[in-house]
């Protein structure tokens, strides 16, 4: 069992071991010792009986790395927690069976992988998550077990992403994802879901839509543009439909020509964010198609490119150049089709139920006033009350909608 003494330095340095392990224990702290192996490897460890009366070894660290007094630290730490019914060897234990965050991030992907499969999940929402958790999530903390990450490592991550914030956001729905899985799946963690605990980066709103003299340059630009071989007929008329319309531009990119009712006027989609839908097609956009030269490919438009999606970025760059737009997208284009049809007056519901969205607040988060007609409505209600702040007759008030 070994001899009983002071543990010192020297008492550690001096310790024995001849053909087996070699101990040494501190009188004044019963359970901590040191052991020297065969090989003189120098260990500290506490013994102690569990609530089971079984023995229990825990080694704390080895010798040099840890000092003697670092030693007994630990060791009082470790025996309070004995004392109050815990049992730290069996702890470690597991925590060694714990799974790292590579793992259990690739275990998230693969609930994600199934509920693509029944159809709760989009495709694009499962590879931009592949995404982050590849690019960002598992080199920054694949390495540490589940049960060890807190929210301080989170907080650090947010903090190592302050220049993409956005980004971190998406990052953290998936971190919180993955530790509610660690949740349903018994695995302990250091803390309740520690990803909730630390607040996302607030983000900006999209407060862009064009307003009437930009859509005439857009118009114009896009002619030109067309014209000079600057872009293709088919990217002109992906354009076209998209402001027209107010799809999504992968509704519009991935069409093909069977989706194209003309007696019914609308587009059935067969996917979009929330499902399949029909779209309405106005006249002006139904012409659009009318004037697209239709080719052997099932597609409206087609490409070589091994995406499977006709490429928009550049050429929109170079419309927008033309036209003179500074920081429009192409979802402007459909924050554009909305605020227009709510500018005119249209129900939030139709226009919200028309581009797809499922929550009227989504619609209203899209709409961006047009400044004149406000300042109309703002001289016309200043103009009735200093009328009335004069004494004189109440002054009319323009119908608008009129």
């Amino acid at each position: 069992m070994g001899r009983k003494t002071r543990l010192t330095k020297a008492q550690v340095e001096s310790l024995r071991a001849d053909g087996k392990d070699a101990y040494a224990w501190e009188m004044s702290l019963p359970g901590f010792g040191v052991r020297k192996t065969r090989g003189g490897a120098i260990s500290f460890i506490v013994q102690y009986r569990d609530r089971e009366k079984r023995s229990r070894r825990l080694t704390l660290g080895r010798y040099p790395l840890l000092s003697v007094g670092a030693a007994r630290r630990k060791a009082h730490v470790v025996l309070a927690a004995v004392q109050q019914g815990e049992n730290p060897a069996q702890e470690r234990r597991q925590e060694a069976h714990t799974p790292t965050m590579a793992e259990l991030l690739d275990r998230c992907l693969a609930e994600y992988a199934s509920r693509l499969r029944s159809g709760e999940l989009k495709p694009r929402t499962l590879k931009e998550n592949t995404w982050l958790v590849q690019k960002y999530l598992t080199p920054a903390l694949g390495k540490r077990r589940v049960s060890f990450v807190t929210r301080d490592d989170v907080k650090r991550f947010k903090d190592s992403m302050s220049a993409t914030p956005i980004l971190f956001n998406r990052c953290r729905s998936v971190l919180c994802a993955t530790f509610d899985l660690a949740d349903d799946l018994g695995i302990s963690l250091s803390e309740p879901n520690p990803a909730r605990k630390v607040k996302p980066f607030k983000e900006k709103g999209r407060k862009r839509a064009l307003k009437g003299h930009e859509i005439a340059r857009l118009g114009n630009a896009l002619r030109e543009c067309e014209a000079e071989c600057v872009i293709s007929p088919a990217v002109a008329a992906c354009f076209r439909l998209l402001i027209l319309t107010g799809c999504r531009r992968d509704e519009v990119r991935t069409l093909h020509w069977g989706d194209v009712d003309y007696e019914g006027h609308c587009l059935h989609l067969r996917d979009s964010k929330t499902g399949p839908r029909d779209v309405p097609l106005p006249p002006a956009a139904l012409q659009v198609l009318v004037d697209l030269d239709r080719g052997p490919d099932e597609r409206l438009f087609p490409t070589r490119s091994s995406t499977g999606y006709v490429s928009l970025h550049n050429p929109w760059h170079r419309v927008c150049g033309r036209a003179e737009l500074e920081g429009v997208t192409l979802h402007t284009l459909r924050h554009t089709w909305v605020t227009t049809g709510i500018s005119a007056g249209l129900s939030v519901k139709l226009v919200g139920a028309a581009v797809g969205h499922v929550n009227v607040n989504t619609t209203e988060g899209y709409l961006h006033l047009d400044l004149d007609p406000l300042h109309r409505t703002s001289e016309a209600v200043a103009g009735r009350i200093a009328g009335q702040l004069d004494g004189n007759e109440p002054a009319e008030v323009t119908n608008l909608r009129g």
